[in-house]
């Protein structure tokens, strides 16, 4: 026998089976590195978030709904209430524009600047997940804190239309992508039991901090005269509440782990390797999953249309025929301030009924609801209290679409370690919607000869059908007429 033959007979680490044994120093030649332990991340973080893989024996006992998970959640609240509720409020800028600065433009044309905003947050929500699953949560919202603050001081000082549709449109909207994904994914990663409920308090925020926000903004409007100092002041108030929230935010995953692993070849040479991370890959092959795209798709194009016209509703229908004693300067803004306030207290019963009934069950009943209102119930509220009973009962049940996309991917899917990601996706079907749904109907209520009917119709029928479609994901996705959060058919 030779030193081959020797050699060929032993075991080696790269042999089939072998397992190498505690005191063995075969690779002792060679510098030791110390090779980080590698968890099983999707099923350990997954397993405690109500996903659908089993929980590791040898780990402890996932963490439960904690007062730190109540820290983080309140951190989320402020971003979205100061973050979303300004772009909720720019139905009072738009008239703000359209009846002093821009007379000669269009409503529907200025209506854009809302729509570019929704636009680049759904369409780059993706970009913002994915950076969030590779770099970390913080440094994501950080980034687009910067943004958002920046692009609301800017306006200030635009002059020109283009230039409020590129700070106030383009650039808020770029801010937003980068934190709105994150802030809604942030609650499913501390919350099971609640997970609705908790996601449903950071949608509705936008909702009430639109209606103050709107109330604010145009009430320094008034006192000032013009726009430039009350949006220099906003975007200060924005900075500090965000800085405030930012400290506040954590994690409930392992923390990306951005370092090179040192890792060795057949050879014996050393050789370094990113960490690859989950993609979504897989769920684009998915029916259901598709079918909650356009569900979302569809749904968007009526969903912000009574946000962006009801002050201008209430300008053209309700009042001229009002006493003047009872009219002020904020008359026409009372109606987005009552939808923005319904908002708030609807995805906040929205996400409790998720829990319970289920999010997907929720989510479909929600927009038939909506749809109706906007078909049916608009018409007849020709009163300025009617048409503050309608706002205000349209926020309640408006809204869910967005609110609901996190919990309604944790029902189906399991909360994954790549969830920002996911919903980021998800967000991304509704930027269609987002950005051309007010104007398209803006145009249809021009082509009609200013009949609000057929607008209101358009706009509820379109989101009627997104709630149709959603049936689909939840047959398919959950099961047939099954109930709760407990059922799936994806995990």
């Amino acid at each position: 026998m030779n030193v081959h033959d020797h050699d060929h007979n032993l075991e080696s680490p790269y042999t089939p089976g072998f397992k190498k044994e505690e005191t063995s120093d075969y690779l002792s030649p060679i510098p030791q590195f110390p090779r980080p332990e590698r968890q099983n991340t999707r099923t350990s973080v997954v397993a405690s978030l109500g996903g659908g893989l089993p929980p590791d024996p040898e780990e402890p006992d996932p963490p439960k709904e904690s007062l730190r998970g109540c820290v983080v959640l309140l951190g989320c609240v402020l971003i979205a209430a100061t973050n979303m509720g300004f772009g909720m409020s720019v139905g009072a800028l738009q008239t703000y524009y359209h009846s002093e600065v821009y007379t000669s433009t269009p409503e529907s044309v200025i209506a854009l600047i809302g729509g570019l905003i929704a636009f680049c947050c759904t369409s780059l929500a993706s970009f913002g997940g994915r950076a969030a699953d590779s770099f970390g949560y913080k440094p994501t919202i950080f980034f687009g804190c910067i943004l958002g603050a920046a692009a609301i001081l800017l306006d200030a000082f635009a002059t020109k239309l283009w230039q409020v549709f590129m700070t106030q449109g383009v650039m808020f909207g770029v801010g937003q992508a980068f934190m709105v994904p994150l802030i809604l994914s942030l609650p499913s990663q501390w919350f099971f039991k609640h997970r609705g409920l908790a996601t449903g308090l950071v949608g509705g925020s936008a909702g009430l901090g639109g209606a103050l926000t709107s109330f604010g903004l145009r009430s320094m409007i008034n006192r000032f005269g013009q726009s430039r100092t009350p949006l220099a002041i906003w975007s200060g108030i924005c900075a500090i509440v965000w800085a405030i929230a930012w400290l506040l935010l954590r994690e409930n995953r392992p923390t990306p782990d951005l370092s090179r692993l040192v890792k060795r070849g057949p050879d014996g040479t050393r050789k370094f390797e990113l960490v690859k991370r989950p993609g979504v890959g897989p769920l684009l092959k998915d029916h259901v999953f598709w079918s909650f795209l356009l569900c979302i798709f569809v749904s968007c194009f009526g969903y912000l249309c009574p946000f962006a016209y009801l002050t201008s509703y209430a300008a053209d229908v309700v009042v001229p025929g009002m006493d003047p004693s009872r009219m002020g300067p904020l008359t026409s803004t009372w109606p987005l301030f009552c939808a923005n306030f319904g908002l708030f207290t609807g995805r906040v019963i929205i996400g409790y009924t998720a829990d319970r009934l289920g999010s997907i069950q929720s989510l479909v009943l929600s927009l038939e609801i909506a749809g109706l209102l906007q078909i049916v119930a608009w018409h007849f509220a020709t009163s300025f209290e009617g048409v503050l009973a309608f706002a205000f009962i349209y926020g309640l049940t408006g809204g869910a679409a967005l609110s609901l996309i996190a919990p309604v991917i944790a029902q189906i899917y399991g909360a994954r370690e790549n969830m920002a990601s996911i919903v980021g996706l998800a967000m991304l079907s509704s930027a269609p919607g987002s950005m051309s749904g007010p104007t398209l109907a803006g145009a249809v209520l021009n082509a009609s000869g200013g009949r609000w009917l057929t607008f209101q119709a358009v706009a509820g029928s379109l989101q009627m059908a997104g709630g149709l479609i959603g049936i689909w994901t939840w047959w398919y996705g959950v099961g047939p007429m099954r109930w709760g959060n407990g059922h799936s058919r994806r995990k």
